[in-house]
């Protein structure tokens, strides 16, 4: 729903030469301008050849080049409750650990709290120790729901309306105060590509079976849901009423307008989809 317009459903079973793709955002919010790499299609449960995924990281990380003027300001898992899997962790390891060192601030969402009691921010308190065998940490978290439910009876309203609204406050906020400033943002070192695709076959290897050239990564139902459920949030209600809006798919490094901070999400698939 970070789209304006349907996207189209893909089985999960097909064969996808990209590892991911990439859609790009730009929105304000609090008078600051943001771009959102919106990473799409992890460990959906495909094939992808090596050359191809190679490709897409490299034009991906291209973004935040020394040739470029953009830099990275805060990472986003966003994770489906009540399951912490082998996926969320392999994703944190893949992109805050392995290509990003350490160096970017990185948060939470964890979407699919909408029943939570007393309060979805209740779920943080009793589950946050599950993140310490994977040897997760995050600066902050948002406790949300990405639906309103069905319509009331009455038609005055939402069952989890209430629920929805403080989601969107809540990650406004999360964006808002953990974002790095401007001149601060992470930069990559295009010298360094070779090396660091090094290290991220290396990881893979451990994670993933090889398959002749390819290798299968770990499978997810329900994909659809998957790539759909926690963006709900963001569009149209936490980006209006003051956003701008464009996405893009890139196979190239995009130009980013100066001035603007980045931030980058990609998603549990799995546990979304469960």
């Amino acid at each position: 729903m970070l789209l304006s317009e349907p996207r189209a459903v893909v089985s999960s079973r097909a064969v996808n030469l990209a590892l991911f793709s990439a859609v790009r955002y730009r929105f304000q919010l609090n008078d600051t301008t943001y771009s959102i790499f919106d990473l799409v299609g992890l460990d959906e449960g495909r094939s992808f050849s090596l050359p191809e995924a190679k490709k897409t990281l490299q034009a991906l990380l291209g973004n935040f080049s020394n040739k470029s003027s953009t830099r990275l300001h805060l990472l986003v898992l966003c994770i489906r409750a009540p399951r912490i899997t082998d996926v969320v962790a392999n994703n944190y390891k893949l992109f805050y650990q392995t290509v990003c060192k350490r160096q970017v601030p990185i948060v939470t969402i964890i979407t699919g709290l909408e029943n939570n009691r007393p309060t979805m921010e209740d779920w943080w308190s009793d589950n946050r120790a599950a993140f310490t065998p994977y040897r997760m940490k995050f600066q902050d978290h948002a406790c949300i729901t990405a639906t309103k439910g069905r319509r009331l009876a009455d038609a005055q309203g939402f069952v989890y309306e209430k629920e929805y609204n403080d989601s969107v406050k809540a990650v406004q906020k999360l964006v808002v105060e953990n974002t790095s400033i401007l001149d601060e943002g992470w930069e990559y070192d295009a010298r360094q590509f070779n090396m660091l695709w090094g290290e991220i076959f290396n990881f893979y290897k451990r994670i993933s079976s090889p398959i002749g050239k390819k290798i299968q990564s770990v499978t997810a139902d329900g994909k659809a849901k998957a790539s759909k459920a926690w963006k709900a949030v963001l569009v149209p209600d936490v980006l209006k009423p003051t956003r701008r809006l464009w996405n893009s798919r890139f196979s190239s490094p995009l130009s980013s307008p100066p001035q603007s901070r980045v931030i980058t999400f990609f998603a549990d698939i799995q546990g979304i989809a469960a």
